[in-house]
Parts: C-alpha cells; sequence; structure tokens
C-alpha cells in the first residue's frame, strides 16, 4: 500500500514505503539471478547489527590496522572508515568510490606506495563483503562456488 492509502491491523499501522525503485529492483534481481540465498550465522548477525560490518573478517581487520599504523587515525576514525567500505561494498559500489570519498574527507596517503598498499587491503574486503547482489555471498565464496 502506498504512503497514502495505509492499512491497519489489530496490531497497528501497517504502511509500505518502497526502498528500491523500479529500476533499481530490476537491476538487483537481474544481478541476483538464481544464486541461492545466504544464511548468516546469529554471530555475524550480531557482529552486522552491533559494530557495523565484520570486523571479525581477516580482510577487515587488516584495513583496520592500515587505517590506524599506516594512516595514523583514531580507533573511531578508523572503525567509521571501515564500515564506510563495508556500506559502499554491500551496496555494490566499486572500491573507487571508497578512494574517492577518501579524497573528498581530505584523506591523503602519503606516498604511491602507501595508496596501492590500501588498494590491495581495499580490494580484499570488497571481496570479502557479503553482498545484496550476491544474495549475502561474497564475491570470494562466489569465485570459489564456480571453480568447484
Amino acid at each position: 500500500m502506498p504512503k497514502a492509502h495505509p492499512l491497519y491491523s489489530s496490531r497497528g499501522l501497517f504502511l509500505h514505503i518502497p526502498i528500491l525503485e523500479y529500476e533499481e529492483l530490476g537491476y538487483l534481481l537481474e544481478q541476483q539471478m538464481d544464486k541461492e540465498f545466504y544464511i548468516p550465522s546469529v554471530q555475524q548477525i550480531e557482529e552486522i547489527c552491533g559494530i557495523g560490518y565484520a570486523a571479525s573478517s581477516l580482510a577487515y581487520k587488516k584495513l583496520e590496522n592500515f587505517f590506524l599504523r599506516k594512516m595514523d587515525m583514531t580507533y573511531e576514525h578508523a572503525v567509521t572508515w571501515c564500515l564506510q567500505v563495508w556500506a559502499n561494498s554491500y551496496e555494490g559500489e566499486s572500491p573507487a568510490e571508497v578512494m574517492n570519498k577518501m579524497s573528498e574527507a581530505g584523506i591523503a596517503f602519503e606516498c604511491e606506495k602507501q595508496m596501492n598498499e590500501f588498494a590491495g587491503l581495499l580490494m580484499d574486503a570488497h571481496n570479502d563483503t557479503r553482498m545484496k547482489e550476491n544474495r549475502g555471498h561474497t564475491p570470494n565464496e562466489l569465485t570459489r562456488k564456480e571453480k568447484i
């Protein structure tokens, strides 16, 4: 039901607010194709809901460590950028978008070597992120399944 015509039940108001526009839904369904749904564990759900990203993942631990040690960020700042990487990847955006957002935020790399190291860690984190277009699977998991 659209916002203008809500439904009422014994438990209260039911209101339908579309999250995806029609074109976005079509694209998402096309990307998901016939992939199986990933069913997360209770621990994974709690981690994503509590922290906001897969902080226990080795790829995200390395990324967080890079932000702390190589970029000299505070813990809160490092976690914020890890969350940004996760959200960006989950939504299906390219890793380059994170680099653009960092640039817009005035975060600069000391040298090309540092930027290349970050790019590698960013790609590792991206490929280890559960994505909605993959029905919750990571790109790494899908690649392994294809090889089998």
